[in-house]
C-alpha cells in the first residue's frame, strides 16, 4: 500500500481555493466505498478506475466482473480547503489522506505540497481508463520506455481526441497511446494503427 501522509503536513504555499484534480490515498479495497461517500457527503466528482475481468462460473459460463484497477487511489476534482473541511466534518465516514510530494528549490527541500494532476492530463486519463467497452491496459508507469514514444492525438475511433504517448507496451509490433499520471499510473488504449494518430509538436 502506498505510504500515506497526514492531511495537513507542513506544506508550501499554494492556492487552496482553486479547483484541481487531487489524489486521495485510502485503505485497500475501500476505493469504491469511499468514492460513493465523497459523492454523497461532499457532492464531489470522484473517479476510481475499474478493470473489467472475465471469469468462468461453476456452470462453466463466462461472467464479467469489475475490479479496481489502481489500488488505494481516488482522483477527486475539488479544492484543497474543501477536502480538509470534509475530513473534519465527517472524520469517521471519510477516511483518506492527500497524496503529497516533497518540494525542492535550488536543490534544497523547502516543504511538501499535495499532488495536483493537470486538468487535460486527467481528462485524457479518464477518457481511456473509464472506457470499459474497450480492452485497455493498466501499466506500471516506471517500466515503460517513454523515450521511444511520440506525443500524439487520436483522430478517430473510440478514443478520438485523447492525447498521449504512442509506443509499444509489449514485445509485439502493435502500438498504443498511453496516458500517464507522473509517478502514479499509466493506461493504454487498445492497439491503434498509425493512420488514427497525428503527431503533436
Amino acid at each position: 500500500m502506498p505510504r500515506t501522509q497526514s492531511l495537513e503536513p507542513k506544506i508550501v504555499r499554494f492556492p487552496k481555493d482553486e479547483q484541481n484534480w487531487y489524489v486521495l490515498v485510502v485503505a485497500y479495497r475501500t476505493e469504491q466505498k469511499m468514492q460513493a461517500k465523497l459523492r454523497e457527503l461532499g457532492k464531489l466528482e470522484a473517479f476510481v478506475p475499474l478493470r473489467r475481468t472475465r471469469r468462468r462460473d461453476a456452470q462453466g459460463k463466462f461472467r464479467y466482473d469489475e475490479k479496481v484497477a489502481i489500488n488505494n487511489y481516488i482522483f477527486v476534482h475539488t479544492t484543497y480547503n474543501r477536502l480538509v473541511g470534509l475530513k473534519r466534518e465527517f472524520p469517521f465516514d471519510l477516511e483518506y489522506s492527500l497524496l503529497h510530494r516533497d518540494v525542492y528549490q535550488e536543490g534544497e527541500k523547502i516543504g511538501r505540497a499535495p499532488v495536483v494532476v493537470p486538468r487535460d492530463q486527467m481528462l485524457n486519463f479518464i477518457a481511456v481508463a473509464g472506457n470499459q467497452k474497450e480492452r485497455v491496459q493498466f501499466l506500471d508507469v516506471e517500466k515503460l520506455d517513454w523515450e521511444t514514444g511520440q506525443r500524439v492525438r487520436i483522430i478517430g475511433g473510440a478514443f478520438a481526441g485523447v492525447e498521449g504517448i504512442y509506443l509499444r507496451t509489449t514485445k509485439k509490433h502493435e502500438r498504443r497511446v498511453v496516458v500517464k499520471l507522473e509517478g502514479i499510473a499509466a493506461v493504454a488504449t487498445t492497439a491503434l494503427p498509425s493512420v488514427l494518430v497525428e503527431p503533436i509538436e
